[in-house]
């Protein structure tokens, strides 16, 4: 081998030590010093890069990644936890973290403790060594103490004192930080709102690629909180983080291509999103292709797909779901009536006073089962929940209804119809 060839691969090998494939999956994974941004991927892959290079620390921040699933990175948290009881086994870390006083030591031990993953939880140990991280100018420590002041962990909480810390690693440009300072400050908690601070926080995130703050500012433009609304903006940010697979972003795109909103209606393209987002368990999205599935003049009617995300999304206590099922086992449409499942969903919605259900539920009491009490139980709780004189009416008028097998009940129309006019 020339001796030019082998000095060339002693350069490679002493560029990509350990300490420099970790230091620049903490670049990649927290987006400081670099124009570009978070990539969670690539710092999963520097991260294991210096794993393998026996990088004593590498191994909790892949944690990080599997425990949060963050950007891209399938959430896997029996794999953090195997990886954080690996971490401790040699005590390296805790050596690093006291005697050394290695700042990033210290955080990945807040992280720890702070999860009880390879050690048992404990918050205040949490709170410890994020402080002693953060005194040492450490952003990513600055940014666990503003976490801990904001959910009052291993310390009372504090939001003062959480904007503060936050606000410090956030000028260091730590994606995360800057999107819990615009949370705070968009949310008004424990300060006052201030929608404007918000944005300007929520934009730095943004650009640096962090997938929730893209969502939550291109929400911010779509609703116009606070801001002249701006849909071309939203449609960005919502497209960026919905191609990093945040699946409230994928629900509002196919919201907007479904309705038409500053964009052609686009219904297979709608379609594309409401799947990717239902498919990850959006309760939202799976109750919009339930609607699609069943109404049928979106895409093909299905009605076995549309009980089946109908279901899931109900299974979420969605309750406009709850009602579409009560709808159809009420009906038969679509499927065999069955009373009893539809008496089951109606209530679950109706719980949730979801005043359609409650009257629907009212209904099928009185003219199915037959139970005029139990009609009468939800019939007032609709009545006591909407619009008082148009649903006092309208069950006045059922009760002048003559069903079969079922009286008219003048007394109880009355009773109605006098609250109307009272």
């Amino acid at each position: 081998m020339s001796s030019k060839r082998r000095s060339f691969q002693q350069k490679q090998q002493t560029m990509t030590t350990g300490q420099d494939l970790f230091e620049k999956g903490l670049q990649h994974s927290y987006g400081f010093g670099l124009q570009h941004g978070v990539d969670t991927i690539k710092s999963l892959e520097f991260f294991k890069q210096a794993q393998h290079k026996r990088h004593p620390l590498a191994a909790v921040f892949i944690a990080r990644l599997y425990k949060n699933g963050y950007g891209g990175v399938k959430k896997n948290e029996k794999q953090a936890k195997k990886l954080c009881v690996e971490a401790v086994k040699s005590k390296v870390i805790f050596e690093l973290a006291t005697t050394k006083d290695d700042s990033n030591a210290q955080v990945s031990l807040g992280l720890m403790y702070l999860w009880g993953l390879g050690v048992e939880k404990d918050v205040n140990q949490s709170f410890s060594f994020f402080l002693k991280s953060a005194n040492q100018g450490n952003p990513i420590g600055q940014h666990g103490v503003g976490f801990a002041y904001e959910n009052g962990e291993g310390v009372e909480k504090n939001c003062v004192e959480a904007v503060k810390w936050y606000r410090l690693s956030a000028e260091r440009n730590i994606a995360s930080a800057q999107y819990n300072l615009a949370l705070i400050y968009h949310n008004g908690i424990g300060i006052e709102q201030n929608i404007p601070e918000a944005i300007k926080w929520y934009t730095f995130a943004a650009q640096s690629h962090h997938a929730s703050a893209q969502n939550n500012l291109a929400s911010i433009y779509h609703n116009g909180t606070g801001v002249e609304k701006n849909i071309t903006e939203a449609i960005k940010w919502y497209r960026l983080s919905a191609e990093q697979n945040t699946a409230s972003a994928q629900n509002n795109l196919g919201t907007i291509y479904r309705r038409g909103i500053g964009v052609d209606r686009n219904i297979p393209e709608a379609l594309k999103w409401f799947s990717l987002s239902a498919h990850q368990g959006c309760k939202n999205a799976q109750y919009n292709l339930g609607t699609m599935y069943h109404n049928g003049y979106e895409v093909k009617k299905n009605m076995k797909k549309a009980i089946k995300w109908f279901t899931l999304a109900a299974q979420q206590n969605f309750a406009s779901a709850q009602h579409a099922l009560g709808l159809i086992y009420s009906s038969g449409n679509g499927i065999k009536k069955n009373k009893t499942t539809a008496v089951k969903w109606y209530k679950l919605a109706a719980e949730q006073n979801h005043l359609i259900s409650q009257l629907q539920l009212g209904k099928l009491y009185r003219n199915e089962i037959k139970n005029e009490s139990e009609a009468l139980k939800w019939f007032r709780m609709y009545v006591k929940g909407g619009n008082q004189i148009q649903s006092q009416y309208q069950v006045g008028l059922l009760f002048l209804q003559e069903k079969t097998g079922i009286p008219t009940n003048q007394s109880e129309a009355l009773n109605f119809f006098y609250f109307c006019v009272s």
